[in-house]
């Protein structure tokens, strides 16, 4: 059920989003007809804008529920050293140079 809510929650910001892009527009365009000076927008977009993005934060937050525990000492007190910070080991590997090397010298 929260899943719902949660697209729910989506759907509304981006209508919301959407209609403060439409608004922001129109009043731009009312701007140039009446040849008045862009100051800013009027209060009731910005609010609308601020209002969408929240309720779609909170949405996006409640459609996924199953976060990781911040604390993983949980999950890395089964690890040891090696497993949980891997490093590269340096290995000497028996390639091409090295048996050149040896076929020359013997």
């Amino acid at each position: 059920m929260m899943a719902f809510g949660g697209w729910v929650g989506v759907s509304i910001s981006v209508v919301l989003l959407l209609h403060a892009a439409y608004s922001a527009s129109r009043y731009h365009s009312y701007l140039k007809i009446n040849h008045e000076e862009f100051e800013s927008l009027p209060i009731d977009i910005v609010v609308q804008t601020v209002a969408a993005m929240i309720v779609g934060m909170v949405a996006i937050v409640a459609l996924n529920t199953n976060f990781a525990d911040i604390h993983l000492t949980s999950r890395l007190k089964s690890k040891t050293w090696e497993t949980a910070c891997p490093k590269a080991a340096f290995r000497t590997f028996h390639n091409t140079r090295h048996s050149l090397i040896h076929n020359k010298a013997h």
